[in-house]
């Protein structure tokens, strides 16, 4: 496996584990988003480490600053290194990827929710 790939997992992963978290804090302590700096902070390292991961991958050099943009300004970032290194088509389909991939974490993160509240508290 990819070690991209084992980087998105663990990515996925934390969107579970802040959402469990958070949820368990609210209902017991009435503490809403605990764990709001740490995941952010997290996931920050973690979208500068894929992004070198995947450029080395794919044989990638001179990435410049781009990691260090999509960690700090991910909105911005990710298009950019996806449109810059890998063109309109490419750029495209791996931008749809990681929407897809927000799009189903956040799901994820608000299931776990939901199973934490029903069956935890």
């Amino acid at each position: 496996m990819k070690s991209s790939y084992i980087t998105l997992i663990v990515l996925f992963s934390s969107y579970i584990v802040a959402s469990a978290a958070d949820t368990y804090y609210l209902f017991h302590f009435g503490t809403p988003d605990i764990t709001w700096a740490a995941h952010t902070l997290f996931l920050g390292i973690g979208l500068f480490v894929w992004c070198k991961q995947h450029a080395h991958e794919h044989d990638k050099t001179n990435l410049r600053f781009y990691p260090l943009l999509a960690a700090f300004v991910a909105v911005i970032g990710v298009p950019v290194y996806a449109y810059k290194f890998y063109g309109a088509k490419q750029g495209s389909l791996l931008l749809g990827k990681a929407l897809l991939f927000v799009v189903v974490s956040s799901v994820a993160g608000y299931i776990t929710a939901l199973i934490v509240e029903q069956f935890f508290i």
